[in-house]
């Protein structure tokens, strides 16, 4: 829209402040994410998201379409966010108890039809076993079909995550978790020495009964604050030194029979805040340890106290009286 338009178009803005928050104990933890291509617009459709047996929530409904006058929008791409019903919470996980589905419907017959790209479900969980490193993170599910084509002036209605889901087994699923520690050999050092750090990590499959784990590879991450403010951290794997021509395992750590790790590695000059995760082949976080902090720097050597200033009267004269 040109900006010689805005005031026809509107007049009032609402504004939002973008900080972090914590969702996942939440309804807000629940989303979907739906991309879908038009051949004429994306203003042709409507899109519903529910459960079977219950009222769908309608999350797209031919906006700026008719009547007129609204804002012109040709676009044939539809990629929205969108939250899930209220009822979200106590349908969940979709699958052979709750048949969830998106419902997309082509308002005009002009023998052009849409094509749905993608359909994500999602719910952001926070998992206890993480003090950091993955602290939160987010179960998906999708449709078995891809590249749904919506009929000319029809609908389709895609199930989530298909048709004929498995019923789930009656035996409870045992599943083990896993409990990271870090702490660091020293919280000062010089700039250009090495730091130890240090940990164990055991796995418990029944609540109370714990045991090393053994073998396991445990990485290593540094925090990375946002400049931004209203912006959270990242953590960063750190890719510990190797020499050339090492063995592939030659830069990675390994728990040993008591389920210790041990990780040297050297930082730069300033304060820096490390962390341990287990990480799984698929990238999933297992588990993550809390925070190490390590120092390095002059200003952390216990030096003898030298005077840098010098004593001045309590009160300085001035050049006189401050005139009005």
């Amino acid at each position: 829209m040109p900006y010689n338009q805005l005031t026809e178009n509107f007049d009032w803005v609402r504004y939002f402040e973008n900080c972090p928050s914590d969702r996942s104990a939440t309804g807000h933890a629940y989303t979907a994410r739906i991309r879908i291509r038009h051949q004429n617009e994306r203003n042709d459709l409507t899109v519903k998201i529910g459960v079977d047996g219950k009222e769908p929530l309608v999350v797209w409904n031919r906006p700026n379409d008719e009547p007129k006058p609204h804002p012109y929008d040709n676009s044939k791409e539809l990629f929205i966010d969108v939250p899930l019903p209220a009822y979200a919470p106590s349908n969940w996980p979709p699958g052979y108890y709750h048949r969830w589905y998106v419902e997309v419907t082509d308002g005009v017959k002009d023998n052009l039809t849409a094509q749905i790209k993608e359909i994500t479900l999602a719910r952001l969980y926070h998992n206890p076993g993480n003090l950091t490193v993955g602290k939160f993170q987010t179960e998906t599910y999708v449709p078995e079909q891809t590249n749904i084509t919506v009929p000319d002036g029809g609908s389709v209605k895609v199930h989530i995550p298909g048709a004929n889901p498995a019923k789930p087994p009656l035996a409870p699923q045992i599943h083990s978790s896993y409990t990271l520690t870090i702490e660091p050999g020293q919280t000062s050092v010089l700039p250009g020495n090495p730091v130890t750090l240090q940990g164990k990590l055991t796995v418990s499959a029944i609540a109370g009964q714990s045991s090393p784990a053994a073998g396991r590879e445990i990485r290593i991450y540094k925090y990375i604050g946002d400049p931004c403010v209203n912006k959270p951290g990242q953590w960063a794997m750190v890719i510990m030194a190797t020499p050339v021509n090492a063995p592939p395992d030659a830069g990675k750590i390994f728990t040993g029979s008591d389920g210790t790790y041990t990780a040297s590695l050297t930082p730069s000059a300033g304060r820096h805040i490390y962390a341990a995760a287990l990480v799984d082949q698929n990238g999933k976080v297992l588990a993550s340890s809390g925070e190490a902090v390590v120092n390095a720097g002059l200003s952390q050597l216990k030096l003898p106290q030298v005077e840098l200033y010098q004593q001045f009267p309590e009160t300085i004269p001035g050049p006189g009286p401050i005139m009005e």
